[in-house]
């Protein structure tokens, strides 16, 4: 299948050359892809996952209907292309899709971040440690993001949300743990000297935060 599936058009739209990339951004159920897409299967690859996941950008009710109808008795490894799919609706904290993953209700409990370091400069690595205690008498699914909000060169912020972590955690459990994030030059982001605020978002909720100054030579 992964043969069959053409470049993706340019930008946001149509996965495929069907003819009817005019109508994705108004009308996407008239896309004839859109049925391909629907119809995923285990052994699909994982392209078809990321154009999915673009198309959740635009249109986020089609991909949670899509996954929602996909995820039951799904194997591991379709899971995993489920999940692939969702991955930007889950960063944006999108209650219909956490829903589905198990992690809509709001953590019952305290966290708390600390950093390795609060200065940096251009290809520093700063270790993030986070520490969690439940509050709860159940267990507790958590996905945890952290966003780091990037000065910019008018001296305003930008957030960009990365890959955390997802586990269950036990009644009344505390647990630590440990990422690293680097701050290394990348070309498809200039840095910029001043304060830089990280907060981790748990289960789409802003509930710890810390922050560094980076420093440019």
């Amino acid at each position: 299948m992964c043969a069959a599936w053409p470049a993706k058009a340019a930008g946001r739209g149509c996965p495929g050359v069907c003819g009817c990339r005019r109508w994705w951004p108004i009308r996407p159920r008239r896309c004839h892809c859109w049925p391909r897409c629907r119809t995923i299967r285990a052994n699909t690859c994982r392209s078809v996952a990321n154009h999915l996941n673009d198309i959740a950008k635009d249109h986020p009710a089609l991909v949670v209907a899509w996954v929602r109808e996909h995820l039951p008795d799904a194997s591991r490894e379709r899971r995993a292309l489920l999940r692939h799919a969702s991955r930007t609706l889950i960063k944006q904290g999108h209650a219909d899709m956490l829903a589905l993953w198990g992690a809509s209700m709001p953590f019952e409990g305290r966290a708390r971040l600390t950093l390795s370091s609060r200065r940096l400069g251009v290809g520093d690595t700063v270790m993030l440690n986070l520490s969690l205690r439940s509050d709860s008498a159940q267990a507790q699914s958590l996905l945890i993001d952290y966003a780091v909000h990037h000065v910019k060169a008018n001296g305003s912020t930008s957030a960009k949300i990365f890959k955390g972590w997802s586990l269950t955690l036990a009644p009344g459990e505390a647990r630590a743990l440990v990422k690293s994030h680097s701050m290394r030059a990348v070309t498809t982001r200039r840095y910029h000297a001043g304060r830089h605020r990280i907060d981790v978002r748990i289960n789409g909720q802003a509930l710890a935060q810390a922050a560094f100054s980076l420093t440019i030579d």
